[in-house]
């Protein structure tokens, strides 16, 4: 009997132990646990304020991009605006340019006429009227 009784209190003595050792693991792992909430708390905060963030940003680029997107509309309709005009000045700027040079080529004519030059042959030929130029006034023929 005695045997039978001090194989209980090892048992008893061995459970306590185990008990003790037990609940220290399990003091630890809670410890760690708080340790792995607290952090993971952390982290949620972090990450919240991270996504409120890029919100915000994106947010901001929204309208931006509304607000380029407004302008490039207004540059296409100003192009296809004036568009026309210079097609126009695109097709007809080499006979513009000869229309110029004719242009200043009569000027010149006239400049050396008005500084005491020959006239011109053609000029000659058709000759003046004195009297059709008195009667020409400013804005047109009387």
């Amino acid at each position: 009997m005695t045997m039978l009784i001090e194989d209980l209190e090892d048992e008893v003595k061995n459970g306590i132990k185990a008990e003790a050792d037990a609940h220290a693991e399990f003091e630890k792992m809670l410890k760690s646990a708080k340790q792995v909430k607290k952090d993971l708390i952390t982290k949620k905060t972090n990450l919240e304020d991270i996504i409120a963030k890029r919100e915000e940003k994106k947010t901001q680029e929204h309208t931006i991009m509304g607000r380029n997107d407004e302008d490039k509309t207004a540059e296409l309709e100003y192009k296809n605006e004036i568009k026309p005009d210079c097609d126009w000045i695109l097709r007809s700027f080499h006979s513009r340019a000869l229309q110029r040079g004719s242009e200043m080529d009569g000027l010149l004519s006239a400049k050396s006429l008005l500084q005491g030059a020959k006239p011109a042959a053609a000029l000659i030929e058709k000759g003046f009227d004195d009297d059709a130029f008195s009667g020409i006034r400013f804005l047109g023929v009387k």
